[in-house]
């Protein structure tokens, strides 16, 4: 399967997820899960449950607050990492998850990345996955956040600071054949450049920067 494909699962996935779910009764610890009007915990075989603590239970981890009660539905973060816990209050791992409207990726200890690629996706400072821009190594990424390979890095680098439309009253056509001629780039390319980076260009031609704006 695809990265693209492993993403259009989890997204199904995300969206069929409906309420709360309500964990078995019974566990192949020995133990059982306990519900009272606060919340949802884990009695073990010999009585006593975690607090503050993680837990493996089934197979999957848990984190207990204070409480003792499952966190769930919600993100936490616990000695410096972020987690995401799922309606099932078990911690995201080893997978995509779609947070809000934004796609976030989780390692095999459950530890949110941030600030590096997974696979052909990079995954910002804030942890969310990068669409329609230039990655801090310079590499392109479209609307679906995996890596544009018909650019280089180096006309990638070169359209950030040069080509920007909040800075430009000129139309986009115009910008990119002043860009082109500029840096000797071809036209087509950079058009085709500027609908992944700027796919909302203002068309409207005022013609009033200069070439040098540019170079």
């Amino acid at each position: 399967m695809t990265n693209d494909e492993e993403l259009a699962v989890a997204a199904a996935i995300s969206i069929a997820i409906i309420g709360v779910y309500t964990p078995a009764t019974a566990s192949a610890n020995g133990g059982s899960w306990q519900r009272d009007s606060v919340g949802w915990w884990y009695k073990n075989s010999n009585g006593s449950y975690s607090k503050n603590d993680w837990q493996r239970i089934d197979g999957k981890w848990y984190y207990f607050d204070g409480r003792g009660y499952i966190t769930h539905s919600k993100w936490e973060r616990i000695k410096g990492y972020w987690y995401y816990f799922n309606t099932s209050g078990h911690m995201t791992e080893n997978a995509w998850k779609m947070i809000g409207d934004k796609w976030y990726y989780f390692d095999n200890k459950g530890h949110m990345l941030l600030n590096q690629w997974v696979g052909d996706y990079y995954v910002g400072k804030d942890g969310d996955m990068l669409k329609n821009t230039v990655t801090p190594d310079n590499y392109v990424v479209g609307s679906d956040g995996k890596w544009d390979k018909r650019f280089s890095r180096e006309l990638a680098e070169k359209a950030i600071l040069y080509i920007n439309p909040t800075r430009s009253n000129i139309s986009k056509r115009t910008t990119a054949e002043l860009f082109s001629q500029s840096h000797k780039t071809n036209y087509d390319t950079v058009i085709a450049l500027m609908n992944v980076l700027y796919p909302n260009y203002n068309y409207v031609n005022n013609a009033k920067l200069s070439i040098k704006t540019l170079m």
